[in-house]
């Protein structure tokens, strides 16, 4: 079955100059240190660069590590990149940037469906959301919607990113990362 979603190209999103496809020291210089990073195993309260230096060095491939930022969740990744995962415009006054496009709870349904007319079609939606799966939260003003995103990794690869939006206004947007 192929579905015709829009495709957005990730590697354009930023928070200020700052990308979210990136190199992980420069978005740490950046956004600066994570209140808390994640493991498979363990999580831990960050304190300084050196916390967080520490946290890196344990962790092994292909272990996740997830570096928690007030309503950003972000993966590091191994060849020392920075991957998002979600972003809770609930819980951040952060604003993602695409080209001309600002992504935060001011963005509306009406301007997805402009700018992405084929993933706004309700053509096929998922058993239950990546939004739902995640937050545990269920409500019928949600609505989701799926893009496609670029990925330099795999050209075979059609990785989901899906934008919530709740009485119309976005709130979350989760990377479909696998």
């Amino acid at each position: 079955m192929k579905f015709d979603w829009d495709i957005l190209d990730a590697y354009k999103l930023a928070i200020g100059k700052t990308f979210l496809y990136g190199n992980y020291g420069s978005f740490v210089a950046n956004m600066g240190i994570p209140s808390r990073v994640a493991t498979s195993k363990a999580a831990f309260t960050i304190q300084s660069k050196a916390d967080l230096d520490k946290v890196i060095s344990m962790a092994k491939e292909p272990e996740v590590v997830i570096l928690h930022y007030p309503g950003i969740d972000m993966w590091y990744a191994y060849d020392n990149n920075i991957i998002p995962s979600v972003i809770d415009f609930r819980k951040t006054d952060k604003r993602i940037t695409y080209g001309t496009t600002t992504f935060d709870t001011n963005y509306t349904i009406s301007q997805f469906k402009k700018q992405f007319p084929n993933s706004a079609k309700p053509l096929f939606a998922l058993p239950q959301s990546f939004f739902e799966t995640t937050t545990k939260e269920k409500g019928t003003n949600f609505e989701h919607f799926i893009l496609i995103r670029k990925t330099k990794d795999d050209p075979n690869a059609t990785p989901m990113i899906e934008l919530t939006f709740d009485k119309g206004k976005l709130i979350y947007i989760f990377f479909a990362n696998f």
